[in-house]
């Protein structure tokens, strides 16, 4: 459950999309106006209003339903891979997993920025012995989508992808 304070006059919509790639979409909806104290409804959560700002926002949508905010998980990591079988909102684990190993060659490619500065001033300036410990870091990243492939593909659950690693320490 979220610790976040969501409004009165609040709600949010799961919307289901054609598009395989993102097939879920949170749309909030402001009911009451806030700078009138509350008193007016700005846009009445009517099917008629929902299609409406649907269609205007462009999505293609195969369905949509209410929520609640707590409905929704926290942690926002594999929000790309949330979908909504109509009861529940979960995660697709198979997108998770490539949001995960993403994830790490994104942190990679950051550490290399820092790891080859290090490296190169290290060995411009001939200290062999710690150019060799920045190559060795270098190393652990190159190997990390590797090592961590199979322990990816083999979890089940967004639980078991969080306990693997993203990052090197």
């Amino acid at each position: 459950m979220s610790l976040l304070q969501i409004p009165e006059g609040y709600l949010f919509i799961a919307l289901t999309l054609r598009d395989p790639d993102a097939p879920m979409a949170i749309m909030g909806w402001p009911t009451l106006r806030r700078d009138t104290g509350g008193e007016d409804y700005v846009y009445p959560a009517t099917p008629e209003n929902i299609e409406k700002r649907i269609k205007e926002e462009g999505h293609d949508v195969v369905s949509y339903r209410f929520i609640e905010y707590w409905d929704l998980p926290d942690d926002r990591t594999y929000r790309n891979a949330l979908k909504d079988d109509g009861k529940h909102i979960g995660h697709d684990i198979v997108k998770a997993r490539r949001i995960h190993l993403e994830h790490v060659r994104n942190n990679r490619a950051f550490a290399f920025e820092q790891l080859d500065r290090d490296w190169m001033k290290n060995f411009a300036q001939g200290k062999k012995k710690e150019a060799d410990k920045v190559e060795a870091k270098r190393q652990q990243w190159r190997d990390l989508p590797a090592t961590l492939s199979a322990a990816v593909e083999a979890a089940t659950s967004i639980e078991e992808l969080q306990v693997l690693p993203r990052a090197l320490e």
